[in-house]
């Protein structure tokens, strides 16, 4: 039998805040652009994000 974990403690957890801009390029193509900040020692730091969708 497996033994249960205790929850981590909260600045052992990933915590971010990540505005993020949608730009609608052609009628089809959508761009969504964010820059992340992490909240937490455990996600201490600042990443970049970027997803790009597109309607069939």
């Amino acid at each position: 039998m497996g033994s249960i974990q205790p929850l981590a403690k909260v600045d052992e957890q990933q915590r971010y805040i990540v505005p993020a801009l949608n730009f609608y390029l052609l009628p089809q193509l959508e761009l969504n652009l964010g820059v992340g900040i992490g909240l937490t020692r455990a996600s201490n730091g600042i990443f970049l994000k970027s997803i790009v969708g597109w309607t069939f």
